[in-house]
Parts: structure tokens; sequence; C-alpha cells
């Protein structure tokens, strides 16, 4: 009976952390602990600071008439596609703002 439980159970009670003897151990190195810590912090933020900056702004949109299919195109051709909706909305040419975008010209109004 004893050998069919060590089968099923084969860590012996004896085997238990004991959490006071593991906070001396922490407290005794104390220091190792603390230096490890702001050695990774120093690394972290040398990184952080002296590493160059990198922006990138993509995104895919589904063009008007005339720019083809959906792709990924950059920022300065989704802006001027923008501007260019924008000014019409503003002139309040929903009949070309529609027909761009493929949208019923009762949704824009």
């Amino acid at each position: 009976m004893e050998r069919e439980r060590k089968e099923y159970y084969p860590y012996d009670y004896d085997d238990e952390i004991d959490l006071y003897e593991l906070w001396l151990t922490l407290k005794k190195r104390k220091l190792t602990v603390f230096l490890v810590t702001f050695l990774f912090l120093f690394i972290a933020t040398s990184y952080s600071l002296f590493s160059p900056d990198i922006y990138r702004i993509e995104s895919i949109i589904v063009l008007p008439k005339g720019y083809g299919d959906k792709v990924i195109v950059p920022f300065s051709v989704t802006k001027d596609i923008l501007d260019k909706l924008d000014s019409e909305i503003k002139n309040r040419d929903f009949e070309k703002v529609s027909s761009e975008l493929h949208l019923p010209k009762e949704l824009l109004s």
C-alpha cells in the first residue's frame, strides 16, 4: 500500500518550503538583490535614452475610384486623399464624395 502511495505522491512531506528560512536568505543577500535590480534598471534606462526614435505610420484604406484596390499606402498619400475628401465635404459636394466612397448620398447629408 505504501508503495502505491509513493507512485501517486512522489514527494515526501519533508519536502516543504520554510518561508522563514527563505526570508532569512533574502535578507542575507539583499545587497545582491538590490545590485542586480539596479543593474537591469540602469541597462533599461540607458537603452531607452540612447536608442534612436523610430516612428512609422501605415494605413489600410479603401481608396476612392481611380486609385486602385485596397493597398497599404504611405501617410502622405492618405493625407492627400483625406484632405481632398474633407474639402469636398466642407463645400457640401456630397454627390462627389458619395461616388468616390461608394456610399449612398443619404448617409452623407
